[in-house]
């Protein structure tokens, strides 16, 4: 007995199957062999994706620059581990795209050519202990093109899509690969071609269990239950059936009997064992759908014991359950209805698509939508056969979920040929996936194609008439001969149906399967569309058994999640940083720039001295000369330093730079840090309404925390930058937020602290009244007037804490802190505009024989040789002129990118035209724009190179060799890093733009090292060369920025289509929503739908700012109601003989656009979910419709119990929240699954006998409740007396929905709570926040002034954040016309002239005063001075003021 069981152990894993270890797929992109080191999922396109994500599909037109993807050749290769010796070995492949040579170890073995199968290859004769394999993919696009020119004169339908399905591709019905992916009117064309699931080697010695399915054979009802379990062994080239035993087993556990299983060959290498299992019924648990019982899953374990002791097994998740489609016959026709569990059933339901354009991981996704599926009351959904026989998680998710599934096979809206290859292959193919999913208890359906035998029947392709006979023996081919003989011969106990839609059973009855009007409503399945009849007319719907497709458009309004930055994750960042300055600070003989003697002096000036003499204390050269609040900074540090060292606040001439001197004054910098950290922090925290990860917002916070050039500056030549700039980040997060007290408070500070933010001055006066103006519109002159009371009052205490020690001497401190007379530029000239005019001077004095002091190297006053002299007026004036564009921008288009990119327009304003200004200024600008590029990728063109200028522009500052062996590679490094987080940005930018930025690292070279070697005796040579190189780029990015300026538009309620298009893209008309909109005529459609048939508005269809954000708002509201309008239709006619089944298309998006779905692409809930919830609700639903003969009709719908209720009906009126009059129509019993009409009344009558005003149907409403006979619950809805669009109280009233009141945060579930208030009732109030949650309701009617709410937000929330964010749209605050197009076309002219005027008057006015300033000049002046050698004189900055 030990012997038998050691020889088990020993023996028993023969069998065994091995995944590949490695694998890599390699293609060319753009003329660049590209390759992706990543097991499967892998395509093309996601490999491509992976390396440049800014080339999302999903963004912007992207999708045409995809669509080489299609004619690429990709080849995949993969390394399987070390295998055991055995007999057989077979190589599994499925999920391949699509046409592919497949190689094992260096030989051909076979193709694939069908994406939708599940292929084996025999590799017994050629395993190795390690072995490779090799598939070599066609490029997709062209084989379908080679396919149909084999095929021609013979053409399959149709050959290539309509034209608005822009950049779809031709013949996919060539192919066995997903349709969608050629292009569909809800997606765009991804032709992409991968590997999705990872190959496995199969290895035994005799044979090895395949594949398994369960199926239930008999009645529910039946006492004894047959359930058959079918296998797929491997037992290959044997005519003799495997021998062996199956064994099952259930978890939990059941009890059963089964008969001896019988075995049939299936091909050379399989074996189809089958056996019955006997179940006593009390034995089961049954499966439900949700809402009719519980969901109760088997797991059924199936070995294969063979008599060579090698075991094998799977598993296969099972539930009890039966289905049948019920076709009896009527007096009209056929019923068409499902029976679960022998329970006739409402298939209220909606259309599945795939989960985006190309195919990957989707189990996140299917939970999500699945849920949301769940939640809205859906109990069936339909897997279209345009896409894909979805992924094993899909299934499972609604087994559990207890979602009822509708499969097609994957055939759509196309002809297919019949030739014996394709036919053997679809045949394959049908049968892989029944073997696959046939177990799993949510299937209860299956289909053969999506609207071919419609499209046919109707001919949709105008085929000549004499060619119909060859296509319709093709479908007869296909679907009748292969695809329903197949399902046949598999035994599928679940329904099959031919077509969708189709005449059911006489469809199959019909000739070739091709029934007369697969639309009759009387029979079988029905899809409906109609885009030009009113939608809430009842009479132009079809009264069908079943309404499997129907729907209407709306353009996509998505919320991507807005990701809360953890301040930890900043944090870390910080202090990794910090820890190498730190390091840095040890090493005492580093470069000592004269900064360390100005902050020094500083800190003994302002401990030993009162601070009546802070600014006439003149010992020292390094003289005070920041304002009050750095002094008071200094006075703060100084009593420390005082304890550190003594010297520190010793007041002498001579500079003292002692160890422990340098050391304390180092430490303070990286302590002082920490403001960096925090606006980095809150920088990331700004609301921008779009989507960021969490790497994205490190990136972003790398790029603040650990820019080049505050490092350079503060750390290696010694200044408080990082102090400044962090409450400057402060400042903006603060404004951008909304916080407009905390701003001001931080920007007085700032300006107090140092003068440098003087030059940004008008960009916060500017943004600070256009908000308070904004607040004078929405709120009233009284709340206005205080909130500039209020700001004011701020500015002027804090100007008051700063100023009051120094009202005495306030000349002496405009003197220090405004020093005119230091010269135009600094010694060594800051690359802005001023040192291009020097350059073109200097030029000049060459060519006409003069000497210039402009090299010197000395800070004075110096004149120009040629060009007149500029005076700080002139300097003022351009500084000035140069801001007004951004600042007119600022009042006209408030919003964050605007004010990012107005800011840095000014402070580039200052930098480029403004008096003596130190390189180091640029910070300024390039600090918020670092971090900004990155939340605005399209933006790096302008930011990048403006960080290349600016970083390289200060590498100058330091010029000994061991400190450039530090700042040169950190500049590489941070290039380097920078280039990586934007290379498909840096891809996109030209020529030229490229060159600058590369060009930077051996110019820094040129300047820092080789220019001491080649040219020791220019020394001022490479300074000048790195001037103007900054010039260029700081002037290049400064107007770049200025002409995004107008470009930049706001749209709050659509941030994810703001993440993936430009403002140019979003108004309605754009190129972008045309070609986005792959339905014909679709976006015409849907504007007809609102402002024909719904709403009185005009205005959407032009530039307005608010233009487009209502158009969305209302494309979604006429959506919501008419897909609701016809699902309620189907609704009310529920009845074993009438409406038995209502799917709408469709649930979900496979990328931001216009479409169908109640899902957007970010899993969201549009507002037709909202209402689909209202419509499916299975306990009871309640409609209300006002018909063609003005009657008042209400239904009452209960699936699965008969009730009773009260029904009372009251009559409102749109301009107050009183109730007019109320009718007690009394109790009524309600039969279950019928569509029970229990009132119709005159219109009229009804609103007369409720004290209506006659005459007036438009100025009321009707509220109808059904209260049920338990007197607690409670079901009510409205409806209109009249179209909507004649409701004129929306265009006249604004009802003022706002929040009311505190939020609240609950402490059991973190919940939030509040309210809303409204002047009058208003239906379809939709709530707006980028956080993702889910409210209690939402698209609801008020019909009293408060309505209390809740949000579950989906991780931890604050009141705070939530209603700064939230937003509120309803009908009276969309439909308030904007100013005429004209109007608004004729105020920008104005601006645009007033601008253009100004500048001219600005330059001509700078031109005259340098000409007569320039007269005073006299040339011997500038000749007198001499030269000498400038690098010492820069080292040792005797004259190195700040700006």
């Amino acid at each position: 007995m030990m012997f038998f069981l050691f020889f088990f152990i020993a023996f028993a894993d023969c069998y065994s199957i091995s995944s590949i270890k490695s694998s890599n797929l390699t293609f060319t992109a753009e003329k660049k062999l590209l390759s992706c080191s990543k097991l499967p999922p892998v395509s093309i396109y996601s490999c491509f994706l992976s390396k440049f994500p800014s080339e999302n599909i999903n963004n912007r037109t992207n999708d045409a620059n995809l669509q080489w993807t299609g004619s690429t050749k990709s080849s995949f290769e993969a390394e399987f581990g070390t295998v055991k010796p055995a007999k057989f070995a077979f190589l599994q492949l499925e999920n391949v795209d699509t046409i592919g040579e497949i190689i094992w170890n260096g030989a051909k073995i076979g193709n694939v050519k069908n994406s939708f199968r599940k292929y084996l290859f025999d590799v017994s004769k050629s395993i190795n202990p390690t072995n490779q394999l090799q598939i070599d993919l066609q490029a997709p696009v062209i084989a379908a093109k080679q396919a149909a020119e084999a095929q021609f004169p013979i053409k399959q339908y149709p050959e290539c899509p309509v034209s608005a399905q822009t950049n779809g591709q031709c013949h996919v019905n060539m192919l066995r690969k997903p349709q969608y992916s050629f292009s569909w009117d809800w997606g765009p064309s991804m032709p992409d071609s991968g590997i999705y699931d990872s190959p496995k080697l199969l290895v035994f010695d005799s044979s090895a269990i395949f594949d398994a399915k369960l199926q239930l054979l008999s009645a529910f009802s039946d006492d004894l239950q047959i359930l058959q379990v079918q296998v797929l062994i491997l037992h290959p080239n044997s005519e003799i059936a495997p021998a062996g035993q199956a064994i099952v087993n259930f978890k939990p556990a059941l009890k059963f009997s089964a008969d001896a299983m019988k075995f049939e060959k299936v091909d050379e290498n399989l074996w189809k064992g089958t056996m019955n299992l006997q179940i006593e019924r009390e034995e089961i648990n049954w499966w439900w759908i949700h809402g009719m019982g519980k969901q109760n899953l088997y797991t059924a374990t199936i070995t294969w014991d063979s008599t060579s002791i090698e075991i094998s097994s799977i598993e296969k998740q099972f539930g009890f359950r039966t289905a049948e489609l019920v076709q009896d016959q009527l007096q009209d026709g056929l019923s068409f209805y499902f029976k679960i569990n022998e329970k006739p059933v409402f298939m209220s339901g909606s259309n599945w698509i795939p989960s985006s354009s190309y195919i990957g991981d989707f189990s996140d996704y299917y939970a999500d939508n699945l849920q949301s599926a769940v939640d809205a009351g859906i109990k069936m959904l339909r897997v279209w056969g345009g896409g894909i026989y979805e992924q094993d998680a899909f299934y499972s998710k609604a087994n559990e979920l207890g979602l009822l599934i509708w499969q097609d096979f994957a055939f759509a809206c196309s002809t297919y040929e019949n030739d014996d290859d394709f036919l053997d292959s679809v045949a394959k193919e049908v049968s892989d996936q029944i073997w696959r999913l046939s177990s799993n208890p949510s299937i209860v359906a299956w289909a053969g194609n999506n609207e071919n035998e419609a499209a046919l029947a109707t001919n949709w392709w105008s085929i000549p008439d004499e060619e119909m006979d060859f296509y319709y023996k093709q479908y007869s081919d296909l679907y009748i001969n292969t695809v329903q003989k197949t399902v046949l011969s598999e035994g599928l106990s679940v329904p099959f149906v031919l077509s969708s839609p189709s005449n059911g059973k006489m469809s199959e009855n019909s000739p070739n399967g091709i029934a007369k009007n697969p639309y009759d409503p009387n029979f079988g399945d029905v899809h409906f569309y109609d885009y030009k009849s009113d939608c809430t007319d009842w009479t132009k719907f079809p009264k069908t058994r079943f309404a499997s497709e129907f729907g209407y458009q709306s353009v996509a309004k998505t919320y991507e999640n807005f990701f809360r930055m953890d301040f930890w994750d900043c944090t870390g960042i910080f202090l990794i940083f910090s820890g190498f300055k730190i390091l840095l600070a040890q090493k005492y003989d580093l470069y000592h720039s004269t900064d360390f003697d100005v902050h020094r002096n500083w800190l003994a000036i302002t401990n030993s001295k009162p601070i009546s003499e802070w600014y006439f204390e003149i010992t020292s050269e390094w003289t005070l000369d920041y304002p009050p609040f750095f002094a008071y900074f200094e006075k703060f540090l100084s009593k420390y330093a005082a304890k550190y060292d003594p010297l520190l606040v010793k007041i002498q001439k001579d500079p003292i730079s002692t160890d422990n001197v340098v050391f304390f004054q180092k430490m303070t910098v990286v302590f002082t840090d920490i403001t960096i950290l925090f606006g980095a922090y809150f920088f990331c925290k700004v609301k921008y309404n779009k989507k960021f990860s969490r790497k994205n917002n490190l990136e972003v916070a790398f790029l603040i925390i650990c820019n080049a050039a505050l490092f350079i500056i503060d750390h290696i030549h010694f200044q408080y930058n990082g102090l400044i700039l962090g409450l400057l980040l402060c400042f903006l997060a603060a404004f951008m937020n909304g916080k407009l007290k905390t701003a001001a408070l931080v920007f007085s500070f700032l300006l107090h602290l140092k003068h440098l933010f003087l030059y940004v001055a008008p960009f916060a006066g500017i943004a600070f009244l256009q908000q308070i103006n904004s607040t004078r519109i929405r709120r009233g002159n009284k709340t206005a007037f205080l909130q500039l009371a209020f700001i004011a009052s701020i500015v002027l205490l804090v100007s008051a804490a700063s100023l009051f020690p120094f009202l005495s001497q306030l000349d002496q401190l405009a003197a220090r802190l405004f020093p005119f007379k230091r010269g135009l530029t600094h010694s060594y000239w800051a690359g802005n505009f001023w040192a291009i005019y020097n350059f073109v001077d200097l030029l000049l004095a060459r060519l006409f024989g003069m000497k210039s002091a402009l090299t010197s190297g000395l800070v004075g006053e110096f004149s120009h040789q040629v060009l007149p002299n500029v005076p700080p007026l002139a300097t003022f004036i351009l500084t000035f002129a140069s801001m007004i564009p951004a600042l007119l921008k600022i009042w006209t288009k408030p919003e964050k990118k605007t004010w990012i990119l107005s800011f840095c327009s000014i402070a580039l304003s200052s930098f480029i035209f403004g008096w003596h200004v130190h390189e180091k200024a640029i910070l300024l600008a390039l600090l918020p724009a670092s971090g900004f590029m990155l939340l605005e990728k399209s933006l790096f063109r302008i930011f990048g190179i403006l960080m290349v200028a600016g970083v390289s522009g200060v590498l100058p500052l330091i010029f000994t060799e061991f400190e450039q062996s530090i700042v040169i590679p950190v500049y590489i490094l941070y290039l380097l890093t920078t280039l990586y987080l934007f290379q498909a940005d840096f891809q996109r930018m030209n020529i030229i733009e490229k060159l600058y930025i590369i060009s930077s690292v051996p110019l820094v070279a040129f300047v820092q090292i080789w220019s001491k070697v080649l040219l020791p005796s220019l020394p001022f040579l490479p300074l000048l060369v790195q001037s103007l190189y900054t010039a260029l780029g700081v002037l290049y990015s400064f107007i770049l920025i200025n002409l995004e300026l107008f470009s930049v538009d706001s749209w709050g309620l659509i941030s994810s289509i703001e993440s993936v298009t430009s403002s140019a893209d979003r108004y309605f008309g754009s190129a972008w929503a045309a070609q986005r909109n792959h339905h014909q005529d679709g976006n015409e459609q849907i504007y007809g739908f609102i402002t024909v048939s719904h709403f009185s508005v005009n205005h959407i269809y032009n530039f307005y700012q608010e233009a487009f954000k209502n158009f969305i708002y209302l494309s979604q509201t006429v959506q919501s109601i008419c897909t609701s309008s016809q699902s309620n239709f189907y609704r009310s006619r529920a009845g074993l003989q009438s409406t038995m089944g209502a799917l709408y298309w469709q649930l979900n998006d496979v990328w931001s656009t216009a479409s169908w779905s109640s899902l957007d692409y970010s899993k969201n809930w549009k507002p037709l979910h909202y209402q689909i919830k209202k419509s499916f609700n299975s306990e009871l639903t309640l409609i209300a419709k006002v018909n063609e003969n003005d009657q008042l009709e209400v239904f009452v719908i209960s699936d699965y119990v008969a009730t009773k209720g009260r029904l009372k009906v009251q009559t409102r009126s749109w301009r107050s929240f009183d109730t007019l009059g109320e009718v007690d129509y009394g109790m009524f019993e309600i039969k279950k699954l019928e569509g029970n009409l229990i009132l119709t009344k005159n219109v009229g009558f009804l609103l007369n006998q409720m004290n209506c005003p006659y005459g007036k149907w438009n100025e009321c409403y009707f509220t109808i409740s059904f209260i049920m006979n338990d007197g607690l619950t409670l079901f009510t809805t409205w409806e209109s007396p009249v179209p909507i669009r004649e409701i004129k109280v929306f265009t006249e009233l604004d009802a003022n929905v706002a929040f009311f009141g505190d939020c609240s945060v609950d402490p059991k579930d973190q919940s939030l709570e509040f309210e809303i208030s409204s002047a009058l009732p208003q239906p379809f109030i939709w709530l707006e926040t980028t956080y993702i949650g889910k409210w209690s309701d939402n698209f609801f009617m008020m019909t009293s002034s408060r309505s209390f709410l809740t949000f579950m937000p989906a991780y931890e929330l604050t009141c705070e954040e939530f209603m700064k964010d939230a937003q509120i749209y309803y009908p009276s605050k969309v439909l308030v016309p904007p100013p005429k197009p004209s109007e608004v076309s004729s105020i920008k002219n104005i601006f645009m002239i007033f601008a253009i005027t100004m500048l001219s008057i600005v330059v001509l006015s700078c031109c005259l005063i340098c000409y007569y300033a320039s007269r005073e000049e006299t040339v011997q002046q500038s000749r007198n001075l001499k030269f000498g050698n400038i690098a010492p004189r820069i080292g040792q900055r005797k004259k190195y003021r700040q700006l």
